[in-house]
């Protein structure tokens, strides 16, 4: 793992269960330090000698490794998966990693894949306009692909981005949503759930849209003085993002 601790995983098999962590801040493993060697460690048996070396070689290993990985380490950095697309995660296991650039488009397995819940994903964008206080859509975590989608179709979510791969239909982002939210709820965690069962209900409200090659969400609200919410533009078809 190098400085930046971003893990490129697109493409890979996991066979077998596996455990994809964040690097823990303290040393990686610890021995005692078996101090100086005795006077009389010539006169020892064979056994107790080869013991002792054991023990004198594993805290040396266990220091340089320390060390090696503390000049890695930068201030600040955590553990980041960029990418899981097309790969096999049926037996993965992700903990306490950042997902906010995550790409799942294709990932094979997602409904069975553990995340816990100190993995991170990015939020909502918010209002800064009026009312700072009120977002424009509803606070819910969402997945990469969501916002590259956004970003190119609907406003409020930023300008798109040059780089990285084209955004794909929103019915495969639907579908993403649909199986990361089956996870959570074969684990129990029905509430981070929600925000998965919300975001597969708007990627299938706009991809109705964008059948019918509408895809701006128009509709966006003011608030007046009083607090009161009104329409600026033409009332939509479809329930709006935020409530």
């Amino acid at each position: 793992m190098g400085a930046s601790a971003a893990l490129d995983l697109a493409d890979s098999e996991f066979l077998g269960r596996s455990i994809l962590a964040a690097a823990p801040a303290g040393p990686v493993t610890t021995r005692d330090d078996p101090g100086s060697r005795p006077d009389d460690f010539d006169d020892l048996p064979e056994r107790e000698r080869a013991q002792w070396v054991a023990r004198e070689a594993a805290y040396r290993l266990a220091t340089r490794l320390n060390a090696e990985l503390a000049q890695c380490r930068l201030p600040g950095t955590r553990t980041r998966v960029l990418s899981l697309a097309r790969a096999n995660v049926g037996n993965l296991v992700l903990a306490g990693v950042g997902l906010e650039n995550c790409s799942f488009a294709g990932t094979h397995g997602l409904d069975k894949v553990r995340i816990d819940a100190a993995c991170t994903l990015m939020s909502t964008p918010v209002l800064r306009r009026h009312h700072p206080e009120l977002p424009l859509f509803t606070r819910r975590r969402v997945v990469e692909e969501e916002i590259r989608w956004r970003r190119a179709h609907t406003r409020g979510w930023g300008p798109p981005s040059p780089v990285g791969p084209a955004p794909i239909p929103a019915l495969e982002i639907a579908g993403i949503y649909r199986d990361l939210r089956k996870g959570l709820e074969d684990a129990k965690d029905e509430p981070r759930a929600a925000d998965f069962y919300y975001g597969e209900m708007e990627m299938r409200r706009l991809a109705a849209r964008e059948h019918r090659g509408t895809t701006q969400d128009w509709g966006t609200y003011n608030f007046d003085v009083a607090g009161i919410r009104r329409r600026t533009r033409r009332r939509p078809l479809r329930p709006l993002e935020r409530h």
